[in-house]
């Protein structure tokens, strides 16, 4: 079982936030009005923050360009973000969701974050795929 802590305060971007540490990572995250920003997840850096949730919609689209810092290499990447509801699996039944899916691009390729975040609960299941390959998998047993 991973376990998961609030590190403390951290820059994320021009605003401060928290930084998340956990067995997989470090993240850096804020609310700007009702968007949820990352400066920094699944290892990988985002400038300027990429938003990753609307938190005022269920159906949204929208398009980041930045750069991203990886393995220490620092690209130009562009994000297609979609977002909508859906459902998950929570210790053998269907609840509802809000899915977003983030597919980051860049001149060496792409991958595919797609998060299911429960109301009342956070993340309960995070997906990363590169073309038909998973390269990780979270999911959360929340009970509710």
């Amino acid at each position: 079982m991973a376990d998961v802590r609030v590190a403390g305060k951290a820059r994320v971007g021009d605003r401060m936030g928290f930084e998340l540490v956990g067995d997989d990572g470090a993240c850096r995250l804020t609310w700007d009005g009702s968007t949820l920003l990352a400066s920094e997840f699944l290892g990988t850096a985002y400038h300027p923050p990429l938003p990753i949730l609307r938190g005022d919609v269920e159906n949204a689209r929208w398009t980041w360009r930045g750069t991203i810092r990886h393995a220490g290499s620092v690209v130009p990447a562009v994000v297609q973000a979609s977002q909508e509801p859906s459902s998950a699996e929570d210790l053998g039944r269907e609840v509802s969701t809000i899915k977003v899916a983030l597919t980051v691009q860049t001149a060496g390729g792409s991958f595919v974050v797609e998060t299911h975040y429960r109301s009342g609960v956070g993340v309960l299941r995070q997906e990363v795929r590169r073309g038909d390959t998973q390269t990780l998998l979270l999911t959360l047993a929340a009970g509710r």
